[in-house]
């Protein structure tokens, strides 16, 4: 595979969106998460993405959550 496909926009959006778990969001700083998620919002233009990524961010940031806890939330069981 070359690296251009490898590291392209598209597969580089698709990887950052691993980051909207809330074990990985609380690992990052507010500006490094919103820079993220714009770059996400460039490639799939999801209307009001940015807007609510950055209220999750700041519920989980909030939150009183243990990482063991956090590592154990599955993408599934936050849509519940």
């Amino acid at each position: 595979m070359q690296l251009k496909l490898r590291f392209s926009d598209e597969n580089s959006a698709a990887h950052s969106l691993l980051n909207l778990h809330p074990n990985n969001m609380k690992k990052m700083q507010y500006d490094e998460f919103k820079n993220m998620v714009v770059k996400i919002n460039n490639f799939y233009k999801i209307d009001n993405l940015v807007e609510e990524c950055m209220l999750w961010y700041n519920v989980w940031k909030n939150r009183n959550t243990s990482q063991s806890e956090l590592k154990n939330i599955t993408f599934i069981s936050l849509l519940d």
